[in-house]
């Protein structure tokens, strides 16, 4: 009888430890898996996806604040040597472009994040937005399994061009200056203020005419 108990009382006992959401046998709360924020997939084929991503001081910035502007979105990682390549010359698009309604976006897809990114900078200065991506970006983006991948996403958040692997600046370039809009053409002045214009002009011309005789 008292050897019955006691396998009674350790099966109890197993069947406890292996409750899930009461306790862990270590004495510690059970551990849960950080899940990334869900991330709603475009709604269209060529509309980009929506995100909410991490800056390098982990502040959120949300993409609806590039809409209105051409961005470029580079994919990237530290360890990623074409990556390192392209960087020199996103700067300088960044710097020829900036004030003109384009944006540079890297992305890091670098699984230390900021502990390996903000080092690298030091030494590989990035001047334009850089954030922290997750897998659900990249399936929403449509996929990819090369780095860098590069998109270009016009004003109204649609891509228009994707660059698998390491592109040229010069590509990116030509792709961007068609979608730069077109300065807003003068006001013509009205046929009667420009009558007037003439009018005045003839006065005047006149009165210094009879001046200066």
């Amino acid at each position: 009888m008292s050897h019955r108990f006691r396998q009674m009382t350790v099966t109890m006992i197993l069947l406890f430890c292996l409750l899930p959401g009461i306790s862990s046998c270590n004495g510690q709360e059970p551990v849960q898996e950080a899940r990334t924020p869900y991330i709603p997939p475009p709604k269209s084929e060529n509309e980009a996806p929506d995100f909410v991503l991490p800056d390098l001081k982990g502040k959120p910035v949300n993409s609806k604040s590039f809409l209105g502007k051409i961005t470029v979105v580079n994919f990237w990682a530290t360890w990623c040597g074409y990556c390192r390549l392209e960087i020199p010359q996103l700067n300088q698009l960044h710097k020829k472009y900036k004030d003109k309604g384009v944006r540079i976006v890297g992305i890091s897809l670098d699984k230390k994040g900021a502990s390996v990114v903000l080092p690298f900078i030091k030494t590989n200065p990035i001047n334009y937005s850089v954030l922290f991506g997750n897998s659900d970006l990249i399936r929403n983006f449509g996929g990819f399994r090369g780095l860098p991948t590069t998109f270009l996403i016009d004003q109204e958040w649609r891509i228009q061009k994707k660059y698998p692997g390491y592109v040229d600046k010069s590509v990116i370039e030509k792709d961007v200056i068609p979608l730069l809009k077109p300065a807003a053409p003068k006001k013509s002045t009205s046929p009667l203020k420009k009558t007037n214009q003439i009018n005045n002009n003839f006065m005047i011309n006149s009165v210094d005419q009879l001046h200066i005789s």
